[in-house]
């Protein structure tokens, strides 16, 4: 061999260790080939971006201005838990983060196009604090569906996303629906796992510093999505990610504390729109800053002492067994967002619920359950 083919080959051995030292050990984990699904253009480069989960490939113009819209840009200034994060309850999580990521499991597990720009979507018609705007709405917060699950395609309507959507193509607004059927990927009922499920209870662990981002990638791992069904290929794996909602239901989603904080900051929302200072366009097309402000600056004595209540709710707020009968005292119950996932415990074996295979799960699963079904009395304390 020549002086210069060596040198050629060892150039090239070097290319390829950069290669296999970015592609493994800078993602930490070698997660398993998935068929992502690029729909590349022909005059458009690909490029990547981040997420906690995976990466999501920008692959033409029309993915690009999505996620480069006013409207995807908004959720960055969405909190996804509410005005927890605000009042220094919560680290805070922006759904701008959570959509991508969503977006870039839904396509890691070979969703179409159309699919990957409804998980980016999917969240854009969320009100100002998020799951806040059930309550501001009247919406039951039990219910299977949200207010934004109800105003959704409404919202798409009258944003940037809209002509963004009529300029690329001969889709209509529907096919961007994330109650499409044919969108198993991203939604699926509960207690299923879906793209949007698996996305929010990983990353709420990585903010509660419950997973690093070595397990994190470990459950994509061991993730499958097979005949419109995902699935783990381990037990261990499935219980450990099945145990973060029923965490979270506890600590966060139907925890009393964080009911109570609702309450009383949906009440000065209220107050804000009662004395003209507020209105519900801001508070469902704005961010959380918008209408944080508007509440900070009020000199209004009512929203002062419901803000005031906010910050130390722990004081503000009694556990009842049952109700006093006091105006003051309030019955709710939360949605249930446990999941019971599938596994298949050996490759071409029947997919199983974990509670099947684990009765400690099981156990602990159906207590959930019964807890958010039965709901809480909470006396609110001014």
């Amino acid at each position: 061999m020549q002086k210069s083919d060596k040198k050629f080959l060892s150039i090239i051995i070097i290319i390829f260790s950069f290669f296999l030292f970015d592609n493994v050990f800078c993602r930490k984990k070698s997660l398993k080939k998935k068929q992502y699904n690029y729909a590349l253009q022909d005059d458009f480069l690909p490029y990547r971006i981040q997420t906690v989960l995976c990466d999501l490939i920008v692959t033409n113009r029309f993915m690009e201005e999505i996620i480069t819209s006013r409207t995807m840009e908004r959720l960055e200034y969405i909190d996804q838990g509410g005005p927890g994060a605000y009042f220094g309850y919560e680290p805070h999580f922006d759904r701008r983060k959570h959509s991508l990521a969503v977006a870039a499991l839904i396509q890691f597990f070979a969703g179409k196009l159309e699919e990957i720009i409804t998980g980016l979507l999917h969240d854009a018609s969320h009100t100002a604090f998020s799951h806040c705007g059930d309550l501001f709405h009247e919406k039951d917060m039990s219910s299977e569906s949200s207010y934004q699950d109800d105003i959704h395609l409404q919202f798409l309507a009258t944003h940037d996303v809209n002509a963004i959507i009529e300029k690329y193509g001969e889709t209509t607004l529907q096919t961007f629906d994330p109650k499409n059927d044919e969108y198993k990927r991203l939604e699926q009922p509960l207690p299923d796992m879906c793209a949007d499920r698996i996305a929010y209870n990983l990353q709420t662990a990585l903010a509660y510093d419950l997973f690093t981002h070595d397990e994190v990638l470990f459950v994509i791992e061991h993730l499958h999505f097979e005949n419109n069904q995902w699935f783990f290929d381990d037990v261990q794996t499935a219980k450990t990610f099945a145990q973060l909602p029923i965490i979270f239901l506890y600590r966060i989603w139907a925890n009393p504390k964080n009911i109570a904080l609702f309450y009383f900051f949906v009440a000065a929302l209220k107050q804000a729109v009662s004395i003209g200072i507020l209105s519900e366009e801001i508070m469902d097309n704005g961010t959380d800053q918008d209408v944080m402000k508007i509440l900070k600056e009020s000199e209004d004595e009512t929203i002062k002492k419901l803000l005031i209540c906010c910050s130390d709710i722990n004081h503000h707020h009694i556990i009842l067994q049952e109700t006093d009968g006091e105006p003051t005292t309030i019955f709710t119950k939360s949605k249930c967002r446990a999941i019971d996932p599938l596994v298949q415990i050996y490759p071409g074996a029947s997919l199983q619920r974990l509670s099947e295979i684990d009765p400690d799960f099981k156990e602990k699963f159906e207590k959930v359950r019964e807890y958010c079904n039965n709901g809480v009395y909470i006396k609110l304390i001014y």
